[in-house]
């Protein structure tokens, strides 16, 4: 049997504290973050404690924007200076690494591991 590992994700009360967010877990531990900026738009981060799924969607202007999903979350952190969410999707070489800046604009950087 291969047991796969449970991906660490900072706890609600985490992100409310760093970012002033709307953040809750469900009883199925799927965690929904959602970020506003000053510009309007709107960050809706999902991420699965138990099936390891993140999802990433970005409204502006009242329209979807981005969508990014992945069904291999390895872990998530908040920077220090609460600024930004780092995200890193998958494993070894093929790695992703996400980091969603909340403040002072909503953006998001993408990066291979190499």
């Amino acid at each position: 049997m291969h047991l796969i590992a449970t991906p660490s994700i900072p706890r609600p009360e985490d992100f409310i504290d760093a970012f002033d967010c709307e953040s809750m877990r469900d009883e199925d531990h799927m965690q929904v973050c959602m970020f506003d900026d000053s510009f309007g738009a709107r960050a809706i981060l999902t991420m699965g404690a138990v099936d390891r799924s993140f999802s990433l969607t970005i409204w502006s202007g009242g329209e979807e924007s981005l969508r990014i999903a992945h069904d291999g979350l390895g872990a998530v952190a908040i920077a220090d200076d609460a600024r930004s969410v780092g995200v890193r999707l998958g494993g070894g070489a093929s790695a992703l690494h996400l980091t969603l800046s909340v403040r002072p604009r909503i953006a998001v950087a993408l990066h291979g591991a190499g």
